[in-house]
């Protein structure tokens, strides 16, 4: 599989070093593995593509600094933090392509700020889940599976529209994990 899409990556052969990432560790590493420090991946890795394309729709995004004290695993403030920022709108140059796999919208939860309503993805065993995170935020959960192809469809219409020509190579995670239909 790794040298399959090595040979796919190799292909796009165009002199822009951009690329835009929509992955987890999987993908990140098959990226660094071909590429190395040659291009640039400006990754959003828990960006969940309904999340995704309410933000860019111009929904409030998250705040991160009110998600920190609630995280179990501080490694995902990061991640918490991209959410905020979405790095590829503030990235110049225009991407060769967008390495994407389906591991957040199988993982990952919504939770929604009770009071500003704005919402933010992680896993549930991310945050501690205190009386007073019960207060601030509510579990909305899954991405739904009947909606999927709905969102990815959505997702990609607005990738093409505004990177026209840009290559998308997506990783299916095994849903072995995953109970739902």
């Amino acid at each position: 599989m790794f040298r399959s899409l090595g040979r796919w990556l190799s292909a796009l052969g165009r002199p822009r070093t951009l690329a835009f990432g929509r992955t987890a560790c999987l993908g990140s590493w098959v990226f660094k593995r071909r590429y190395g420090c040659a291009r640039d991946l400006v990754n959003q890795q828990k960006a969940r593509v309904d999340l995704l394309l309410r933000w860019l729709d111009g929904e409030k995004r998250p705040r991160a600094d009110k998600v920190a004290g609630h995280l179990r695993r501080k490694d995902i403030f990061d991640l918490i933090r991209q959410q905020e920022l979405l790095p590829w709108l503030k990235t110049d140059g225009e991407p060769s392509f967008l390495l994407m796999d389906s591991f957040s919208e199988l993982t990952d939860q919504e939770f929604r700020h009770r009071e500003e309503g704005w919402s933010f993805c992680c896993h549930y065993s991310d945050l501690e889940h205190t009386p007073e995170f019960e207060r601030e935020f509510e579990c909305l959960g899954l991405l739904p599976v009947e909606s999927l192809v709905e969102r990815y469809s959505g997702f990609l219409d607005w990738f093409e529209r505004e990177h026209p020509g840009a290559a998308v190579f997506f990783m299916h995670f095994p849903t072995v994990l995953d109970s739902r239909e």
